[in-house]
């Protein structure tokens, strides 16, 4: 306990947090909540683990911004790492989210869990949405040969103009079923808004995940170090670093000359040393909600995820997985049997004096350059005291499993 004590001490002589931290939430029933779901299950079917667990299901999963916490290791130097923060807000709505659970995990964590649940989703709407879209071009129930006429909004959706450029530039015409087909299920796609439902055979997809974290940029790809030089006109060797950033709308990609991620590049870096290809200009997390609730994904649909009908009070994955990570503060949480507050300490006090510490690394001041090589054996102190935290929640939690008799296995 004086060990924290200590540390917290020390801290607190940062400056003002710079975290960046945003709200930002969509209903809960919409279909992008509904889609994040991905494929979901419930909790082992052992009485007493259900009992602490089961309010999760009822919940809906916030988005709450995300923080930079430096480190310092002795080979690496100092970087940086960011984490998510997010909360289980009750009655599966997001409103005003009182009496939430607030959690922190690693952001990799997080993006690999929500990209994870994006793509399964985005598969299994492009499946029902291409069976749809065959099965009315087979039965004539889509008309695409002259006017485009789908639905009430075909010149909405710029239906006419993309049809007869699609003619005139590629020549799809008449002359093969087959084409006609695959053109009535392409327009059919466009026209429903499941452009991403389309395969793009020469694609170039990008790993997002890999911008989860600062790393420099020749680990991620080996051509980075083949034009540095060219690139900034001299025989300075610049190492460049890809991770991510947050803004108002989300975390996204991007490229920076420091390695803790804070000094953003000069704008087509990344083309310049990447044979021209572009960063990914979708956000690695955007600011959403979604249900926690098993049920919803699977009744969106019809009955192809038959082994879950009757998961009454069931988990979604993608909140069991973020939840099973996280440091938790419980607090404030309403009708759960069992209140995990180990991590309120590392939530709201020990964060918010990492935040401050990391302005100083943006913007240190002469007076504070001293202070900093005085201080810079701490933030690797602080580290060591985020990873042992987690390793002491992760040891908490497996004891807790042991005495309901609960097995993962």
């Amino acid at each position: 306990m004086k060990f924290f004590s200590i540390s917290l001490l020390l801290l607190c002589m940062a400056s003002p947090v710079i975290g960046a931290l945003f709200d930002g939430s969509i209903p809960a029933e919409s279909k992008l909540a509904q889609k994040l779901l991905g494929k979901s299950r419930q909790l082992e079917n052992n009485s007493n683990y259900n009992s602490y667990y089961s309010w999760i299901g009822t919940s809906a999963l916030k988005f709450d911004g995300c923080a930079s916490i430096p480190m310092f290791e002795r080979d690496e130097g100092l970087s940086s790492n960011l984490v998510a923060k997010f909360k289980l807000c009750p009655n599966n709505s997001c409103g005003s989210c009182r009496n939430a659970g607030e959690y922190i995990v690693e952001m990799r964590e997080f993006v690999e869990t929500y990209q994870e649940a994006l793509q399964e989703a985005n598969e299994y709407e492009c499946e029902n949405a291409n069976y749809m879209c065959e099965n009315s071009c087979q039965n004539g129930g889509y008309q695409y040969n002259n006017n485009y006429n789908y639905g009430d909004n075909a010149d909405a959706n710029g239906g006419q103009n993309y049809n007869g450029n699609y003619n005139n530039n590629n020549n799809n015409g008449e002359n093969n079923g087959e084409n006609n087909e695959e053109y009535c299920v392409y327009q059919c796609l466009m026209a429903e808004g499941k452009d991403y439902c389309i395969e793009n055979e020469g694609g170039n997809d990008m790993d997002l995940n890999e911008f989860a974290e600062c790393q420099p940029m020749n680990e991620e790809n080996g051509n980075n170090n083949n034009n540095n030089n060219n690139y900034n006109g001299n025989t300075n060797y610049q190492v460049y670093y890809t991770g991510a950033y947050c803004t108002s709308k989300g975390v996204f990609a991007g490229v920076f000359m420091d390695s803790t991620c804070t000094k953003q590049a000069p704008s087509g870096t990344y083309e310049l040393q990447n044979y021209g290809y572009s960063l990914p200009t979708q956000p690695l997390v955007s600011s959403t909600c979604m249900s926690c609730s098993a049920n919803n994904y699977n009744n969106n649909g019809d009955n192809n995820n038959n082994n879950n009908n009757n998961n009454n009070g069931g988990i979604s994955e993608v909140c069991e997985d973020l939840y099973e990570q996280a440091v938790k503060c419980e607090k404030n949480v309403a009708g759960a049997t069992y209140k995990d507050t180990s991590g309120c300490e590392m939530i709201h006090n020990i964060l918010p004096k990492l935040n401050k510490a990391m302005n100083n690394i943006r913007s240190p001041s002469a007076d504070k350059v001293a202070a900093w090589t005085f201080g810079i054996g701490f933030f690797a102190l602080a580290g060591y005291l985020f990873t042992l935290h987690r390793k002491v929640v992760k040891d908490k939690l497996e004891l807790l499993v042991d005495s309901t008799g609960y097995s993962s296995a």
